[in-house]
């Protein structure tokens, strides 16, 4: 009789340690944006998003190796245009809406597959916040 013998490496991770990077807020200054000219609408669909002064971005994480301009949407769009003092459904205009803030955002993940697709995190506190202004069309 013959039998087969498996042997099964297993190596623990430690999830708790793996989305403590995520799960704890990052502070961002930057400028906001919710734009809703056609293409914009047809690329990113209704989402609200954050891009990070130079200072703020170090803040992003992100592997050394990823040289993309550091940029993420909101995951709670909804909330995030109402923290920010607008509605996604309000008329905004021709081309969208957007300010300056500062903020706190958690779960933060990042996109790393190819094409269309972007970092998603979600808005939990507007710290500070300039007037949202129409966007010019680009």
């Amino acid at each position: 009789m013959l039998r087969a013998i498996f042997v099964v490496s297993v190596t623990m991770i430690s999830l708790n340690s793996a989305m403590a990077a995520t799960e704890t807020p990052i502070i961002l200054s930057g400028r906001y944006e919710f734009r809703t000219n056609q293409e914009s609408l047809e690329i990113l669909g209704k989402q609200v998003c954050f891009y990070p002064s130079l200072p703020s971005s170090a803040a992003i994480p992100r592997p050394t190796e990823d040289r993309r301009l550091p940029w993420f949407c909101f995951s709670n769009a909804a909330l995030a245009a109402s923290m920010l003092g607008f509605r996604l459904d309000d008329n905004l205009g021709k081309c969208g809406i957007g300010g300056h803030a500062k903020i706190a955002v958690a779960n933060y993940q990042r996109y790393a597959g190819e094409g269309d697709g972007n970092d998603v995190a979600s808005l939990i506190k507007v710290l500070r916040i300039s007037p949202p202004k129409p966007l010019y069309c680009l």
